[in-house]
């Protein structure tokens, strides 16, 4: 979905996975990368480990190296470096900060860990700010719902102390808009779908509601498009899978529908690339 209202496809990826990270890759390493997931058909048994990087010229994709087994992890970009925290293998919730290298000639990935989280979650969202990696709210080691936010000083390595959240949430949706940090959606403590939304402003100490969405939804995938928050896809009641896209205007604090994607995505993921919004 891009910003002329039309639909068109990348080539596909090479594997079929559901809830990867996925980032729009600094501009001297243009390209798109998908790190992980796992495989729709089997459960925490079937976390990939491959990554995948897009190729804009050429249109194609192309194996490059490999992660930990692991879903249900943040990922984001702190001044061009690409960073994933959190997130589950089959027997454990991780607990890891890491930062991603070059691939070695021998093809294997070069993972850094910098910091460890002082809660490890999975289901967590990572947004950032003037090199602050934020870590938000997930379910914790024991899978129990949380509304912390996990501060880390990427350059220090030190934990600061962070507003929680207004509303415990997992799997939700979340971006930075004009200063501000958002979330929307996810699951409740009852593992339902939730449509609430809230925003923190950088200095103020506290996080606001804002409007629900139309949607109750966990599972989706936002981004920042022209000054809007637009939240694509995801799970919706009775666990069925959305078409719906939905983007909210922080100066008209609403909510406005916007056209379907072609297919029903959940545990998707979205970049904005060369102004276009690709969602995989």
């Amino acid at each position: 979905q891009s910003g002329r209202d039309e639909q068109s496809g990348l080539t596909a990826l090479l594997n079929n996975v559901s809830r990867p990270g996925i980032k729009d890759l600094p501009n001297e390493q243009t390209g798109i990368l998908v790190v992980g997931g796992d495989c729709p058909t089997r459960g925490l048994r079937g976390m990939q480990q491959r990554m995948e990087l897009y190729n804009l010229s050429t249109d194609e994709w192309h194996p490059t190296g490999s992660c930990d087994h692991r879903h249900g992890f943040g990922m984001c970009i702190v001044r061009g470096q690409l960073v994933i925290a959190g997130g589950r293998s089959s027997t454990t919730v991780h607990d890891g900060v890491e930062v991603y290298g070059e691939v070695d000639p021998a093809g294997a990935s070069t993972w850094e860990r910098v910091a460890t989280l002082p809660v490890p979650v999975t289901g967590c969202t990572l947004e950032t700010a003037d090199g602050q990696l934020f870590v938000i709210a997930g379910r914790d080691g024991n899978l129990r719902l949380t509304n912390s936010v996990q501060a880390l000083d990427m350059q220090t390595g030190e934990w600061w102390s962070f507003p929680p959240l207004i509303t415990p949430r997992a799997f939700s949706a979340s971006c930075m808009l004009n200063g501000c940090m958002l979330v929307a959606g996810g699951f409740d403590a009852d593992k339902e779908p939730i449509a609430t939304a809230e925003q923190y402003q950088m200095g103020k100490e506290r996080w606001e509601p804002l409007p629900s969405m139309g949607t109750a939804r966990a599972y989706a995938t936002a981004a920042d498009w022209n000054g809007l928050m637009v939240v694509c896809g995801g799970e919706g009641e009775d666990r069925v899978a959305l078409r719906t896209v939905e983007a909210y205007d922080p100066l008209k604090r609403v909510w406005t529908p916007w056209p379907e994607m072609s297919m029903a995505r959940s545990g998707c993921v979205v970049v904005v690339s060369d102004g276009d919004i690709v969602v995989m």
